[in-house]
């Protein structure tokens, strides 16, 4: 049994969340310029939370509503049995037919390596940290990507803020589009999303539609 893990929300950059860090805590993801949640085991991270609180009263913090401290040492306990899982049950990455961009290496996958996307690149997902701005910021200083629009496939517009918060700061005109948003009627926020990339000039199927 692993030791008791957590995660927090910490409105601090990267590199401004690193002088709070101890032993045990880690930063989990480098979501934006001034938004990265932390992870680790739990006794510590309220003495984190506590300090960065003291240091900066203005500073949002949440603690996240997680059982496990993801993205962080404590996965290291899971890692080779996800591994295995994954080879077990015929997981075989494909090289990419699109442009590529990873939040596990922040940069774009080689489309010329064989299994770039097998087990082995899904256990760093869990184990390693998520580098989102990385990512992001690559998509929008590649050359191969003209007029980047991001479109958020998934329950809720989670993303939206730390999008919105690394366009400002690469001052980037490229749009955000969230596909669903918690407590709105979903078939209406998908046809909404359409519409929005429609009228970007994005080919839409309309007949599957």
């Amino acid at each position: 049994k692993t030791q008791q893990g957590g995660m927090a929300a910490v409105g601090l950059g990267w590199d401004q969340i690193k002088e709070f860090l101890v032993p045990g805590i880690v930063t989990a993801c480098d979501n934006s310029p001034n938004s990265v949640p932390i992870s680790g085991d739990a006794d510590k991270l309220e003495s984190v939370v506590a300090a960065v609180k003291q240091a900066h009263p203005d500073i949002p913090t949440t603690t996240l509503k997680v059982g496990q401290a993801y993205h962080s040492h404590h996965m290291l306990a899971f890692g080779d049995a996800y591994h295995q899982s994954m080879i077990d049950s015929g997981v075989v990455g494909r090289a990419p037919t699109v442009p590529f961009f990873s939040s596990v290496t922040g940069g774009r996958l080689s489309n010329t390596k064989l299994n770039p996307l097998g087990p082995h690149y899904w256990q760093a997902n869990l184990e390693r940290p998520v580098l989102f701005k990385t990512a992001v910021t690559s998509i929008l200083n590649s050359e191969d990507v003209a007029n980047a629009i991001f479109l958020e496939l998934g329950p809720h517009s989670a993303l939206a803020g730390p999008l919105r918060q690394i366009l400002t700061h690469e001052s980037s005109s490229a749009s955000y589009i969230p596909s669903l948003i918690r407590r709105q009627n979903s078939a209406q926020n998908l046809l909404q999303a359409i519409g929005k990339l429609y009228s970007l000039h994005v080919p839409v199927d309309f007949q599957s539609i």
